[in-house]
C-alpha cells in the first residue's frame, strides 16, 4: 500500500526571495538524505541533513526518493517558504 505526505509546514524565510527551503524526513522526524526535490523545471537534491532549496520554478514541490511514497505540496506564489515534508517508506519496496 503506498501512501503520501503525512504532514508539513511552512513558515516564512526571506521576504524579498522566490526560493524554497525544503525539509524532507521520514515519519519519526529523521532527515532523509540524497532525495529528490522538483519545482518546475527546478530540481535539487537534498543534504545529509534532508535540506535542499529551490529558487524559482512553480508553485508545486514533489520529493521522491527510492523506498519512499512520493510526496506533493502547493505552495503560496511569490510568498518564500519553509517547507517540511514527512515521506513514507513503501511497504515491500522492491520485493516480491
Amino acid at each position: 500500500m503506498l501512501a503520501s505526505a503525512a504532514f508539513l509546514s511552512t513558515s516564512g524565510l526571506h521576504a524579498q526571495s522566490d526560493c524554497i527551503l525544503v525539509e524532507v524526513v521520514d515519519p519519526s522526524g529523521r532527515p532523509i538524505a540524497w532525495a529528490k526535490v522538483r519545482s518546475g523545471d527546478v530540481t535539487a537534491e537534498t543534504s545529509a541533513e534532508g535540506q535542499a532549496s529551490l529558487c524559482g520554478g512553480t508553485n508545486t514541490v514533489e520529493v521522491t526518493q527510492e523506498g519512499f511514497a512520493p510526496a506533493e505540496r502547493t505552495v503560496t506564489p511569490g510568498q518564500p517558504l519553509h517547507v517540511r515534508m514527512s515521506i513514507h517508506p513503501v511497504e515491500n519496496a522492491g520485493w516480491w
